[in-house]
């Protein structure tokens, strides 16, 4: 996604608390799924990762809070844009280990 970063003081700025954005709400779906695939096997380390759930969902509403502060409408389009982007990169087949 870095790749499709605008260049330009404003685009750029927004581009990359944008994508920042999507990688840590994806941090956030990540740990949640941790959090209850280990409950039943370790519940201090469940909870360790459902704290962290928390965390990771703050930094994602900080940076989107962020890029909607300098330009909102601009912000929901490349909001728009790299999730579609993200969509097509998860169905892009690739021959290197991913974790997404």
């Amino acid at each position: 996604m870095m790749n499709a970063v605008r260049k330009g003081r404003k685009h750029q700025v927004i581009d990359h608390l944008v994508v920042c954005s999507l990688i840590e709400g994806r941090s956030c779906e990540k740990f949640q799924i941790l959090a209850e695939g280990v409950r039943d096997i370790d519940p201090g380390l469940a909870d360790f990762y459902a704290s962290l759930v928390e965390s990771e969902g703050n930094h994602y509403a900080a940076y989107l809070i962020m890029a909607r502060r300098i330009d909102e409408t601009e912000t929901d389009e490349r909001l728009d844009f790299f999730l579609d982007l993200d969509s097509e990169l998860i169905k892009a087949p690739n021959p290197l280990a991913m974790l997404h």
